[in-house]
This record gives structure tokens, C-alpha cells and sequence, in this order.
């Protein structure tokens, strides 16, 4: 099966709370895909589901999957995590 780089930018928020947001893959109509959460596994896990359910949608129907190459850098404040996603 193929494996996707999935690209999130995470930061975190004055209340301590952690955000993260796909910077490689087009949001669809509800938007780019972003999770908040306690912790930065929470959060990974959450886009990470998200970006592999969006990817296999495309791959599914035959439909050129939406890459943002290059990404937008990061904020000041976010940090790159890179994650691999299995199909």
C-alpha cells in the first residue's frame, strides 16, 4: 500500500492547549483539517485520521489527490512534524 508524508504544523495555545494543521493536503468543504487537543499525540492522531480518510476518498474515486506542494511555511510559533500514513 502506499505511504503519504503527512505534514502538521503544531503550536500551542496560551491556555496550553496543543493545535495542529495539515499543511500538504487541501482542505475539502468543511475546511483545512485541524485538531486541538491535550496532547500533541491526541492531536496528531485526530489529523492524521482525517488526512488517510480525505486521501483514500480522492484515491477511491480516482481523483488527482489535492497535494499543497509547496506547503505555506509555518508560523513564527508552529513547529513541523512529519508523519508517515499507510493507506
Amino acid at each position: 500500500a502506499p505511504a503519504f508524508s503527512c505534514i502538521v504544523y503544531v503550536s500551542k495555545t496560551a491556555e496550553g492547549m496543543i493545535c495542529g494543521r495539515v499543511a500538504n493536503l487541501a482542505g475539502d468543504d468543511s475546511g483545512e483539517i485541524s485538531a486541538r487537543g491535550n496532547s500533541e499525540r491526541d492531536v496528531l492522531l485526530n489529523v492524521t485520521r482525517e488526512f488517510k480518510s480525505r486521501v483514500l476518498k480522492m484515491h477511491g474515486e480516482n481523483q488527482k489527490i489535492a497535494w499543497i506542494d509547496p506547503p505555506q511555511p509555518p508560523l513564527e510559533n508552529e513547529q513541523v512534524r512529519l508523519v508517515p500514513v499507510h493507506l
